[in-house]
C-alpha cells in the first residue's frame, strides 16, 4: 500500500506520565488535545476520575482534614488581608522573625504569594465542579422525565384504558409502581415528622 493511499488515522494511545521524583511537571494548554490538534479531546467520566486521582498524588501537601481540624484553623487562616500584608512586611524588617516563627520574612512572603496562587486554583476547581454538577443535573432531569413519561403512559395503557397489546408490561409496571409508592410514602412520613417538629417549637 502506498503512503498516499487514504487511511483512517490511528487513534493515539492515552498514557499517564510517570514521575520518578518530586519534579514538578508543567501542564500544557493542549493537555486534552490529540497530537496538538486545535479541537480539544472530549473526556469520559472514567478518564476524569483516573486523572483527578493521579493529580491528587502530585499536589504538594495535599491533605484531607477532619471537621474539628478545620474549625481549629479558621481564626488564623482568615485574618484580615490588610493585617496579614502588614504583618508580612513587618516580618521582613524584624531581625527576630526567624527565631519566633521558624521562617524568615522572605519565606513568609513566599507563603503569602502561594496562598494567592492556590486561591485561584480553588476558584477554578469550584467552577469546574459546579459545571459538572449542573451538567449531571441536566442529564438526570432528562432521564427522570423519560422514566416518568414511561410510568405515566404505561399506567394509561394498563390501568385507566387497558390495552391488551401492552399486558406483557404488567410486571414491569407493577415493579415501578411499588417503588414509586414506597418513595412517596417515605416522603410523606418525613414531611409529617417535620411538621410535628415545627408545631413542637411553637
Amino acid at each position: 500500500m502506498h503512503d498516499d493511499d487514504p487511511q483512517s488515522p490511528a487513534v493515539p494511545e492515552v498514557k499517564l506520565a510517570t514521575v520518578e521524583n518530586d519534579e514538578v511537571v508543567p501542564i500544557s494548554g493542549n493537555l486534552l488535545s490529540v497530537d496538538g490538534a486545535v479541537t480539544p479531546r472530549l473526556v469520559t467520566p472514567g478518564m476524569l476520575v483516573q486523572g483527578l486521582r493521579h493529580l491528587q498524588q502530585r499536589i504538594p501537601d495535599f491533605v484531607q482534614l477532619s471537621l474539628q481540624e478545620q474549625r481549629s484553623m479558621i481564626r488564623a487562616a482568615f485574618l484580615d488581608p490588610e493585617f496579614v500584608e502588614k504583618g508580612v512586611h513587618a516580618a521582613g524588617v524584624w531581625h527576630h522573625t526567624k527565631i519566633i516563627t521558624g521562617r524568615t520574612g522572605e519565606e513568609l512572603r513566599q507563603e503569602l504569594d502561594k496562598t494567592h496562587e492556590w486561591d485561584e486554583v480553588e476558584r477554578e476547581l469550584l467552577a469546574l465542579a459546579k459545571g459538572i454538577s449542573h451538567m449531571n443535573l441536566q442529564m438526570k432531569h432528562r432521564l427522570g422525565e423519560a422514566i416518568l413519561e414511561i410510568y405515566s403512559v404505561l399506567g394509561i395503557h394498563l390501568d385507566r384504558r387497558p390495552n391488551p397489546s401492552h399486558t406483557y408490561m404488567r410486571p414491569y409496571y407493577d415493579d415501578m409502581k411499588r417503588a414509586y409508592l414506597r418513595v412517596a410514602r417515605k416522603k410523606s412520613r418525613k414531611r409529617a415528622k417535620a411538621e410535628e417538629g415545627e408545631k413542637a417549637k411553637e
